[in-house]
């Protein structure tokens, strides 16, 4: 039986149901958050989020696959909290925007370099958070 890695743990694909496959729960760009009048509070965004999950999975979706990579917003507690408040599964992805909005930092590093990083992320876990996402979808974001 194959599993979906989500931010509260490995489901049964047979489990996930109706599938929103590149959505953003919250999306911005590096210092976007220091903008207090485009850039809601966690407070905010968990009340405007909360009754926009619940009503996905009313209408019968199950999984909400969120395409918000490393760097643009992507907040793994928020999505497992909203997960468990909402019985919609959340499935974090890696990777990055690439082109032009690339960060120096990634714009520059080499493909092992980045290899690496997205094979992390999706084996071991994002940072310290220990949820394992899965690979973003080619032609949105630089993916490994």
């Amino acid at each position: 039986m194959s599993r979906v890695n989500t931010v509260l743990g490995p489901v049964p694909a047979e489990e996930l149901g109706l599938v929103a496959v590149h959505e953003h729960i919250g999306y911005g760009m590096p210092g976007s958050e220091l903008d207090t009048k485009w850039w809601k509070t966690p407070e905010q965004r968990y009340e405007e989020t909360v009754p926009k999950l619940r009503a996905f999975h009313e209408y019968g979706g199950g999984t909400f696959v969120d395409a918000t990579g490393i760097c643009n917003g992507r907040d793994v507690d928020h999505y497992k909290s909203l997960s468990a408040k909402t019985g919609v599964h959340i499935v974090a992805c890696t990777g990055f925007v690439g082109g032009d909005t690339a960060l120096p930092h990634f714009a520059g590093a080499d493909v092992d370099y980045l290899m690496r990083q997205f094979v992390h992320e999706i084996t071991v876990g994002i940072g310290a958070t220990g949820t394992r996402c899965r690979s973003a979808s080619p032609g949105s974001s630089r993916s490994g």
